[in-house]
Formats: structure tokens, C-alpha cells, sequence
């Protein structure tokens, strides 16, 4: 998963019962709250080993840094991204919009499908979390 609110976005809650957000963002996006009720509390856990990349430079949208809990890509906490049974989880500095483009984290994803881990090095900042396995 690539910058997933799987806990729910906290800018979700921000905009919740603004009338304009589902014609703009369509109508998952008056769904991904942190509330109970909101989907992303909703979904099951999942049975298969998953695994997060997150990334932690936020530059748009120009609300999410006033919004977000720091570290952030600008839409995505980092903490709102942590799923109950992660496998392996690792941050890194993207934006995210863009955190699907850059090489370094295709080359992450491709660490992990090899061997099961992501790689850590100088390169890859750690982010303070523990692995929930």
C-alpha cells in the first residue's frame, strides 16, 4: 500500500458535511474519516501480509500541513496510516500524490517482494514505529 489512510484521514474529518467535497472528490472521499462509523473503521483486517510506504514531504494540498499530525505527505498522516498487522512499514520523503513515481520506493517494493522486509540503510529514515507483526 502506498500512503493509505488506513486508520482514516484526518482531513476527511476537516471537511466532513461540506456539500462541494463529493462533487470535487467524489463520493469515497465523505467516507475516509477516523470515526467509527466513517469506512476505513468499517473494513476488516486483512488476511494477507501487507506492508505501508508512507511517504513524509508535504507540499500539497495547502490545507493538509495546518490539518495533519507531523510527520505528513500533505494529504496522508503517517500515523493514519499504521494497519493492525502490518508486516513491515517504512517512510519515506515523497509527497503523496507523487510517492508512486519515485524509483526509490519502486525499489523498496521490490526489496520486499524478494525478501520479505523492506531495505534499511542510511538512506531510508527510520520512522519511529514498530513493525505490528
Amino acid at each position: 500500500m502506498l500512503a493509505p489512510p488506513n486508520s482514516g484521514s484526518e482531513i476527511a474529518d476537516r471537511l466532513a458535511g461540506r456539500r462541494w467535497l463529493e462533487s470535487i472528490m467524489g463520493p469515497l472521499s465523505t467516507q475516509l474519516g477516523t470515526g467509527e462509523g466513517d469506512l476505513p473503521r468499517r473494513l476488516p483486517i486483512p488476511r494477507f501480509p501487507s506492508v505501508s510506504s508512507r511517504g513524509t514531504s508535504g507540499s500539497a494540498p495547502v490545507v493538509g500541513p495546518l490539518w495533519l499530525l507531523a510527520p505528513h505527505d500533505g494529504t496522508v498522516s503517517v500515523v493514519s496510516t499504521h494497519l493492525w498487522g502490518m508486516r513491515d512499514h517504512i517512510v519515506l520523503p515523497y509527497t503523496h500524490t507523487f510517492i508512486m513515481n519515485a524509483g526509490r520506493v519502486a525499489h523498496q517494493i521490490d526489496r520486499f517482494l524478494r525478501s520479505g522486509r523492506f531495505e534499511r540503510d542510511e538512506r531510508s529514515p527510520p520512522d519511529g514505529a514498530v513493525p505490528l507483526d
